[in-house]
């Protein structure tokens, strides 16, 4: 469990941080006889706003925080603020003194909040844009900020553009509670323990572009997204979820729709035509499930799907009509699964002039699955990745016949490593 929220983590980091510009800036150390506190001037955004990290690991109390913040340069510009590996237990009750401050960003981990002020964040409301609260205690038997009370103090940013909130157990999600959020474009919940949600009533997110879920609910909450027309990216994680039903998808209006990640579940069974309404998806990921086989119309309809990672799950074969559909993919991810000991070609007939990347590493294949009655069928793929199978042969040249070119150019790069092959001829 602390492994997929570390990765959900740095995948949060990485797309909020994907505009910054990095700068070598000097950092200052600032002690007093409390604490020790880390500034650097880390980044800044191409409209100029500076970002800040701060990381202090002996500061106790709020008072020695707004003491170190003053000792800082008056900030003329928008900062993005960091408090991370602190031993704060609680957060707000100085907060008035916040409003010399104009932070845009306001980043809480790992720290050992269990408690926000009701108005923790009141001094912010204007300029506060970006808020994430994340593993606040050091064992998750003592993870226990309550969900409520973060809304309650959230109550006084109607500007927010994306929320991130990640609590050991949340009692009850209501997405009601967002409502006031008038610009919300991105919201992440992350939770080990959900005991009950419920979805929007009347009110529609039309502003909300991205949603990821991370809970333990043993189904696809569908419901939760009826008033999400316009989202163009779901993350769901649940280690209980064990079936994708059509149902799941048919009945929502998601036709902006174009990224779908289903990840790190109990996933066995994909019904037949379960994503068929889902007709603009580009990017389906289906990783780290246990997924053994997939129906001939799993796929249906996803004419406009670029990428497809089915990688870690236990697929033992691919059936020849299972991609039919997918007229337009460009990357496919079949690695870390079971098949073998052949991949047919045709299976991958669909996608053969548009495919450039197919990772079929670590399964049990004795075949390179390039060719179909001797020719080379897939004219722009550039990378392959066939590591750690069993294959014994490649394609390659006769000496005696150099004209009959098997593998082209373009294809700059094939992992055949960890294989036992005996020829020598090779073409790259």
């Amino acid at each position: 469990m602390l492994l997929i929220r570390l990765i959900f983590w740095v995948c949060y980091i990485s797309s909020s941080l994907n505009d910054l510009i990095v700068s070598e800036c000097p950092s200052q150390i600032i002690t007093d006889n409390i604490c020790k506190c880390h500034y650097s001037k880390v980044c800044t955004y191409p409209d100029q706003r500076a970002c800040f990290l701060m990381h202090c690991t002996q500061l106790a109390n709020e008072s020695s925080l707004t003491r170190q913040l003053k000792r800082l340069e008056p900030f003329d510009i928008p900062i993005d603020l960091i408090i991370s590996s602190t031993t704060l237990s609680y957060f707000g009750y100085n907060s008035s003194e916040w409003s010399n401050f104009k932070v845009a960003g306001l980043r809480m981990y790992h720290n050992n909040i269990s408690n926000l002020s009701e108005t923790a964040f009141k001094s912010l409301s204007f300029n506060l844009r970006h808020f994430s609260i994340m593993e606040n205690a050091h064992s998750e038997a003592t993870r226990t900020i309550d969900f409520r009370g973060v809304m309650r103090s959230l109550k006084w940013l109607p500007h927010l553009d994306d929320i991130f909130i990640s609590v050991y157990r949340i009692e009850q999600l209501d997405f009601n509670a967002f409502k006031y959020f008038m610009n919300l474009s991105s919201l992440s919940i992350i939770t080990s323990h959900l005991d009950n949600m419920i979805g929007p009533n009347s009110h529609e997110f039309t502003s909300l572009t991205s949603l990821m879920l991370h809970s333990n609910i043993d189904h696809f909450p569908n419901y939760v997204f009826w008033q999400m027309p316009n989202l163009k990216n779901i993350v769901f994680v649940s280690k209980n979820l064990a079936i994708i039903e059509k149902k799941d998808f048919s009945t929502l209006s998601l036709k902006w729709l174009e990224k779908l990640t289903i990840s790190y579940t109990s996933v066995e069974t994909i019904e037949n035509k379960a994503f068929e309404s889902l007709y603009n998806l580009k990017q389906l990921s289906l990783q780290e499930n246990s997924i053994q086989n997939l129906a001939e119309n799993s796929f249906a309809n996803l004419t406009k799907l670029e990428v497809l990672d089915l990688s870690s799950n236990k697929l033992t074969y691919i059936q020849s009509r299972m991609f039919n559909d997918l007229v337009s993919l460009k990357i496919l991810k079949l690695n870390k699964n079971q098949i073998g000991p052949y991949l047919d070609v045709s299976a991958l007939m669909p996608f053969h002039s548009t495919l450039q990347i197919l990772y079929l590493g670590n399964n049990k294949l004795q075949n390179i699955p390039l060719f179909e009655h001797g020719t080379y069928m897939f004219p722009g793929l550039i990378r392959m990745d066939l590591s750690y199978n069993q294959i014994t042969s490649t394609p390659f040249i006769s000496p005696k016949d150099t004209s009959k070119s098997i593998i082209p150019v373009n294809l700059t790069t094939l992992d055949l490593s960890h294989n036992i092959i005996s020829n020598t001829y090779l073409q790259m």
